[in-house]
């Protein structure tokens, strides 16, 4: 069974400032995997397991409309030791809607991963993943990190290992 995920991607401006600390992240920890694997700066708003994409894709494109363009700000950085740093958003009316729409409009016979369904949900921006201690790292990063405001713009839907883009879509206010 395979992984997806939904995630919303940022504005040029965001991207490049986050980007900027993904480098950094991997500068620092040795660890390039975020690079690796071409994974955008983004938020994952939910994440399910199925073997068929496209039933996934196709509620997302029958439902485009429901979703709008919003800001998220970030306002510091935070962990899941050991193996992640991000940035962390402050949690909005915005972002919670964002996580019920999309599960709402997935089928519900699709299974849904645990930490992404309503009331369990974490948003965060990874900056670094598998990394074997998060300490040394966050302490360097945090001296480069200054609060951002992103706009949404876009929703993609990708398959998680490898990371690839099934679909995307602009977000039309």
């Amino acid at each position: 069974m395979k992984q997806y995920a939904v995630v919303v991607i940022f504005d040029n401006d965001a991207q490049r400032k986050i980007n900027e600390l993904i480098n950094y992240a991997a500068q620092v920890t040795g660890n390039g995997y975020m690079l690796a694997q071409n994974i955008p700066p983004h938020i994952t708003i939910a994440s399910f397991y199925d073997e068929d994409e496209s039933r996934i894709a196709d509620a997302i494109d029958e439902n485009i409309t429901l979703f709008k363009r919003g800001d998220v700000s970030f306002s510091e950085l935070g962990s899941f030791p050991p193996a992640v740093i991000f940035l962390a958003p402050k949690l909005s009316e915005y972002l919670i809607e964002l996580n019920l729409t999309v599960n709402s409009i997935v089928p519900e016979d699709i299974r849904r991963a645990d930490f992404y369904v309503p009331g369990r949900w974490f948003p965060h921006c990874s900056l670094a993943v598998r990394l074997e201690g998060v300490e040394k790292p966050l302490e360097q990063l945090t001296e480069r990190f200054a609060p951002l405001t992103a706009e949404v713009c876009r929703i993609d839907f990708a398959e998680c290992e490898p990371y690839r883009v099934v679909g995307s879509w602009e977000i039309k206010n």
